[in-house]
């Protein structure tokens, strides 16, 4: 599964940048967020907002493992964009 082009150049911009030690969500003073600050300020609001009932931020990783599969992508490079050493895992 490809990440969409402006996503890909966004990300580049920001690493780039520089700030924030590679950090993608963090404070304002550039620190990492908690997490149960992520959860509270970012990803409950995101739910809401595109109308998904709440769940914790790691059930993404099992639908992108599901999505990612039923569009047709090999279960091994599936397993290694998650970290996985094996695509059994996926499969």
């Amino acid at each position: 599964m490809r990440i969409v082009p402006e996503l890909v150049a966004e990300l580049k911009a920001y690493r780039e940048a520089g700030s924030g030690e590679g950090l993608l969500f963090r404070t304002g003073k550039d620190n990492a967020m908690n997490p149960s600050n992520v959860h509270r300020d970012i990803w409950r609001p995101l739910l809401k907002r595109v109308g998904v009932p709440a769940r914790a931020i790691y059930s993404a990783r099992h639908s992108y493992a599901s999505l990612a599969r039923t569009a047709g992508e090999f279960a091994l490079n599936v397993g290694q964009s998650m970290g996985h050493a094996r695509s059994k895992l996926v499969e």
